[in-house]
């Protein structure tokens, strides 16, 4: 269940208005009354630039593939496994072969530095169509901030959708042979990702299996577009509040 939901809108009019100067996109004041999503003391609405709470070290910093992996698995409660700048760690051919999945166990961040002077942050990706989930919260209390999380699948394949479910469709079972991926998936409680850039799943950026108390915020979630399923954030059995985000 979601909880509490903010999202921003984009508003215009002829009449004279005040403008935010930190997103003039999201919300207005008329009469001292404001409308439409306001940016909170956090930083921007989606994340990024000017966000107040970006790491620039941990416990562990890592530049590959290996090294995250390794880090993971020794990490302990309260541990930051850091990413720094915009460092590429591509995933497909370790999915591809091994079915590899990022996981982060109780109460450890992954962070990287999106925001920091500019920077993108570090891209996490998949290229591999069947990318059950990428990384996976095996624990309460978990946080992943400051990361670009990249999927294999951007587009909507509308035809195939038609093919399953259109007049004479070849129905559910044909719809599911075409493989789905995901981006961070938890059944545990209190998992929190903000400040991040997650893009191209076909059935969900984030899933929430399970769980309650999960903060999603300050993220921008795009491309997540594939025809009957498609979702930023998937919700099953969970408890959510998701505020400040951008979805595209």
């Amino acid at each position: 269940m979601i909880t509490h939901i903010a999202l921003s809108l984009i508003i215009g009019g002829l009449i004279p208005l005040t403008y935010a100067c930190a997103n003039d996109s999201t919300w207005v004041e008329v009469d001292n009354v404001v409308y439409g999503a306001k940016p909170d003391q956090r930083g921007p609405i989606g994340g990024g630039a000017a966000y107040a709470n970006i790491f620039t070290s941990g416990d562990y910093t890592v530049e590959d593939l290996d090294g995250l992996i390794k880090a993971l698995s020794r990490s302990k409660i309260g541990d930051v496994v850091f990413i720094p700048g915009e460092t590429e760690i591509d995933l497909t051919s370790r999915i591809l072969i091994e079915q590899i999945i990022l996981e982060v166990p109780e109460g450890v961040t992954l962070a990287g530095n999106r925001g920091y002077n500019g920077s993108k942050g570090a891209l996490v990706r998949s290229d591999v169509l069947n990318t059950p989930v990428m990384i996976s919260a095996t624990g309460p209390n978990v946080r992943i901030t400051g990361l670009r999380i990249q999927g294999p699948n951007s587009k909507r394949y509308s035809d195939h959708h038609s093919r399953a479910f259109g007049f004479g469709g070849k129905g559910k079972e044909y719809y599911y042979k075409f493989p789905n991926s995901r981006g961070i998936q938890t059944e545990f409680s209190h998992l929190e990702v903000d400040n991040c850039d997650i893009s191209s799943f076909s059935h969900a950026g984030i899933y929430l299996i399970k769980g309650n108390d999960h903060h999603i915020h300050h993220n921008f979630i795009h491309h997540c577009q594939y025809m009957g399923l498609g979702y930023g954030i998937c919700l099953n059995k969970s408890f959510s509040v998701i505020e400040y985000n951008i979805f595209n």
